[in-house]
């Protein structure tokens, strides 16, 4: 199964040297100090998967505002995929709304933006690749929703992918 790590707001993690000639990993796990030797760096970096390498992270994720009444949002999310093979989104969830879809838009001949279901190779972010959803492009729709976005709120979505992997992210209500 894939590995996933779900990362919030922190900086990468970095290999540092010490000024006591210690190495230290410094970011997503923390201070790591006290490794002298290569052989301990090196099976310390593959236990810990520092440096983001080898793990499937969403990095980002906002829904915008919506007016009073609406029943209808849409969410973005910011996916990195530090595999060497690709991944695909089979399902997006979240309990703020009734259904979930994703959408493409793209304009159409007559320059009339057009929503429509989002194909398996646009669902799929290759190894190495980042994966961003954005404004009149890729988004998550969020159909039925109880109560209608406002700034500020939080909640919760998980991601499936293609493996059965699942990997759940804070989205934050904001204008953007």
């Amino acid at each position: 199964m894939l590995e996933i790590r779900q990362r919030r707001l922190r900086p990468r993690s970095r290999l540092l040297r010490t000024a006591d000639g210690c190495f230290a990993c410094r970011g997503e796990l923390g201070n790591i100090t006290g490794m002298r030797t290569t052989a301990a760096l090196v099976g310390m970096l593959l236990i810990s998967g520092c440096g983001g390498s080898g793990f499937v992270e969403i990095t980002d994720g906002w829904a915008g505002s919506m007016p009073p009444g609406a029943d209808t949002g849409a969410m973005y999310l910011t996916i990195e995929n530090g595999t060497s093979h690709a991944v695909r989104i089979v399902e997006v969830t979240s309990a703020q709304c009734g259904a979930i879809e994703l959408h493409e838009s793209s304009l159409d001949d007559q320059q009339i933006m057009r929503m429509r279901p989002a194909t398996e190779a646009a669902l799929t972010i290759g190894g190495g690749d980042t994966f961003e959803m954005v404004p009149g492009a890729l988004h998550v729709m969020c159909i039925d929703v109880a109560e209608p976005f406002d700034v500020g709120d939080r909640f919760d979505v998980t991601v499936e992918f293609d493996d059965g992997s699942q990997l759940t992210h804070a989205v934050v209500v904001e204008n953007r």
